[in-house]
């Protein structure tokens, strides 16, 4: 378990500290290039909008109303209420984090 999992990890933990200002001043400088290129793709764009779209409590609620409508009710109640917890919890930590 040592040489599988903590050494490896521990040298990209220390490399990482060695590289750590470099990149981070590579990626200041490319930020801007890499949002003017963003900005012109629109087939990239309409993919984002409608990843965002599908992650929506509306979506959400659409799909556990069909999985109500052909599940045993049972279950479907246990997906409810375990997507409900799992939102609830999301947005906790959300609002911890934002803290």
């Amino acid at each position: 378990m040592l040489k599988q999992i903590v050494l490896p990890l521990s040298a990209v933990f220390l490399l990482e500290l060695a590289y750590r200002k470099a990149m981070l001043e590579i990626s200041k400088e490319s930020v801007p290039e890499m949002q003017d290129d963003f900005e012109t793709v629109d087939g990239l764009n309409q993919f984002f909008t409608t990843v965002v779209w599908l992650g929506s409590v509306r979506v959400l609620l659409m799909l556990l109303t069909v999985t109500f409508m052909l599940m045993d009710k049972a279950s479907s109640m246990y997906l409810w209420s375990m997507s409900f917890i799992v939102y609830y919890l999301a947005n906790i930590l959300e609002s911890v984090y934002a803290q």
